[in-house]
């Protein structure tokens, strides 16, 4: 028998501060954005990236709901290419009656199975089916949908109307693999990623879900946001001033992985109905994403290197709204931020109400020890607008009012009336998805609510949707919250990266083909560039030094 080393026991007790009970939905012991906090940013297969929630524009009857994990994936990182942990549980956690506790689950659980151990190659030939032989490493995964609270918790097990060819037994769904290369994985997108969409039975109507790699739909010039918070458009207002320049995706070429389901949105809502308008209090959910680990890893001590995983799930990544552990908790509370339930916001409160980003654009008339731009100037603290953008909702747009027993609670001066603030993100899906969202750019207008598209961010959020531009108008106070903060500067704000470096599909799952590590940007930098000439030359001898006199 062999003896086990343990090294890691994670638990963590979360007590509510919002909301009276238990978050008995989520009865896992609980613990992005990318790499956003310290545990995370050494586990990246738990780390979650982005959320995004919207009414499908072709069929407006049904609602995507997209979690993506595991950032800044180099499309060349093989030959153990980028794929989910079986060990991780992964979820869509949906409040659909606004008291901060979970009323659905969708958990995704995986298999990975390996055909020849006796072999480096992930595919030792061509992979023109998900089925071919030539892949060797084959993933799968079930999902289960979990529905109300203790003790009437259901739990069904989704089934797809045609399963996964060799699949093993309870995991018959099956991932796209990585895109490779034009030799290894050739008309990626129709041979491989297409059949992976497969079309699920459950009791509340036919689902559609998608696993598997994409391309980072996330477009921000994170290379200069880090520097200081540099945005490369208003280099010259900067405290350490540079010339104007544009904007660069920084995660260009890179790529991502992917969890996408489409489902009718009556399987969502609290009563089971279609809202009837955008007013109907039964039209607003609220999201987020979750991965939970075994709470015990232990690692073989006689050097086999087996690896043995117990105990209870515990939550270690969450993620609603982008950017918000990322930029606004400080240092010390992001791994407590990923840990906690929604329902215990209050303890984040104060990061919400006084942002650091704010800061370092200055408040009027008491800027701060460290304004990075001293021309700019932000509204002062509490910005109880900020708040309402992401812990409650907007009036009129999203805001979720708490339709259950459950009681409410004011935490905030101007906090929407009937409400318990949370993190996650906001989709009334009585809204309908405006005229040119299935485009090639994903959106109507990238600036959604504050570019007047009420279907756009921070109203859920589409492929599309400029999250970076928005979030540092709304932090500027460039919104009707805040008028005498809507001008320019603060309303022309941006990171100069407008749209993403490939064009979005215009169909489920609507984010762009992953890049192959064959020819993605990164592969092809003129600075990576080689030669085709193999030859060795011999060197050119070095002079001899003139000897001393």
């Amino acid at each position: 028998m062999r003896r086990l080393i343990f090294v890691a026991t994670l638990g963590l007790l979360i007590v509510s501060l919002f909301a009276i009970g238990p978050m008995q939905m989520e009865r896992h012991v609980q613990a992005s954005s990318h790499r956003e906090a310290p545990s995370t940013s050494v586990d990246p297969m738990a780390d979650a990236t982005d959320v995004y929630a919207f009414v499908d524009p072709i069929d407006p009857t049904r609602v995507n709901l997209i979690m993506n994990f595991i950032p800044f994936q180099l499309p060349q990182g093989g030959p153990n290419f980028f794929r989910f942990d079986d060990n991780i549980q992964y979820a869509m956690r949906i409040d659909n009656n606004g008291d901060a506790i979970t009323d659905i689950q969708v958990v995704f659980e995986f298999q990975t199975v390996v055909g020849n151990v006796n072999t480096f190659l992930f595919n030792p030939g061509q992979v023109t089916t998900l089925n071919d032989p030539d892949l060797n490493i084959k993933q799968f995964y079930r999902v289960t949908v979990l529905r109300g609270n203790p003790p009437s918790v259901t739990s069904e097990t989704i089934t797809p109307t045609t399963p996964a060819p060799g699949s093993p037994a309870g995991f018959p769904f099956q991932t796209a693999p990585p895109n490779i290369g034009p030799r290894s994985t050739p008309n990626y997108e129709t041979a491989l990623a297409n059949p992976a969409i497969f079309m699920a039975n459950s009791s509340r109507g036919m689902g559609t879900f998608f696993v598997g790699a994409r391309d980072e739909g996330f477009f921000v010039d994170v290379g200069s946001i880090f520097d200081l918070a540099g945005l490369r458009p208003f280099n010259s207002a900067h405290l350490l001033p540079m010339t104007n320049a544009p904007g660069v995706d920084g995660t260009a070429g890179l790529n991502v992985s992917t969890i996408a389901m489409q489902l009718p949105i009556t399987a969502v809502t609290s009563t089971g109905a279609a809202p009837t308008g955008p007013t109907d209090p039964n039209a607003v959910i609220s999201v987020y994403s979750a991965s939970l680990r075994r709470a015990m890893i232990a690692f073989a001590e006689d050097r086999s290197g087996g690896v043995t995983f117990s105990g209870n799930f515990v939550q270690v990544s969450r993620l609603g709204n982008p950017l918000i552990n990322e930029l606004l908790i400080p240092l010390g509370m992001k791994d407590r931020f990923n840990a906690s339930l929604p329902g215990a916001d209050a303890q984040f409160l104060s990061f919400i109400l006084d942002p650091e980003p704010a800061r370092l654009l200055g408040y009027a008339g008491s800027p701060p020890a460290f304004d990075l731009y001293p021309s700019f100037n932000a509204p002062a603290p509490p910005r109880n607008d900020v708040a309402t953008v992401f812990l409650t909702g907007i009036p009129t747009l999203n805001v979720q009012t708490n339709t259950s027993s459950n009681p409410s609670v004011a935490a905030f001066t101007g906090q929407p009336a009937n409400t318990v603030p949370q993190e996650r993100l906001r989709l009334n899906m009585g809204i309908p998805p405006t005229a040119g969202t299935a485009s090639a750019i994903g959106t109507a207008n990238r600036l959604g609510f504050l570019g007047g598209d009420n279907a756009g961010f921070p109203n859920g959020r589409r492929v599309g949707d400029d999250v970076v531009d928005i979030e540092l108008r709304v932090l500027a106070g460039a919104t009707t919250f805040t008028p005498t903060f809507n001008v320019s500067p603060n309303n022309l704000l941006g990171d100069g990266v407008n749209t993403n470096d490939r064009p979005f599909r215009t169909t489920f799952p609507y984010l762009a083909s992953p890049w192959a590590g064959y020819d993605s940007p990164t592969s092809q930098d003129s600075r990576a560039v080689g030669s085709t000439d193999t030859t060795v030359t011999a060197p050119t001898p070095r002079p001899e030094p003139t000897p001393r006199p």
